[in-house]
């Protein structure tokens, strides 16, 4: 004779089902970090632009690329996640974004960093314009 009780199937405690979405949840997490550095990023670098030339054209230019930018690659970067293997998508889409952060923090530091309509800088002439848009598209990959 069975037992109706074997014929039922059994819950999942709730704790048991987060265990298992742990990976998941840090994945997240740093995805959540990640796209708001690189759009903090993007707007303090449209801050510093007013900042040095007065001009609320520049900054919003600034504002426009940063966003644009991410217009356009996020068709192109749907293809890129579905083919490649997306670990390693997200490892060198975010590691491109902090990279290029890097490098606009050391210029920004070293006093190297400038707009476009200042001197032509001694180093790194396209870092600035090249700069923030390479951090949103890093972002828009994943």
């Amino acid at each position: 004779m069975t037992s109706i009780h074997h014929a039922i199937p059994q819950k999942t405690p709730v704790l048991k089902q987060l265990a298992t979405m742990q990976t998941f949840f840090i994945a997240w997490f740093g995805q959540l970090i990640s796209l708001t550095g690189s759009s903090m990023t993007g707007f303090a670098l449209g801050i510093w632009v007013f900042q040095r030339t007065g001009s609320a054209t520049n900054f919003a230019l600034t504002l426009l690329f940063a966003m644009l930018s991410r217009a356009i690659v996020s068709p192109f970067a749907g293809v890129l996640a579905d083919r490649f293997a997306r670990r390693w998508i997200l490892v060198l889409s975010d590691g491109g974004a902090g990279v290029s952060t890097v490098a606009m923090a050391a210029l920004l530091f070293s006093g190297e960093l400038q707009s476009h309509n200042q001197k032509p800088p001694r180093k790194w002439p396209q870092v600035v314009a090249l700069g923030s848009p390479i951090c949103v598209m890093a972002g828009a990959i994943w």
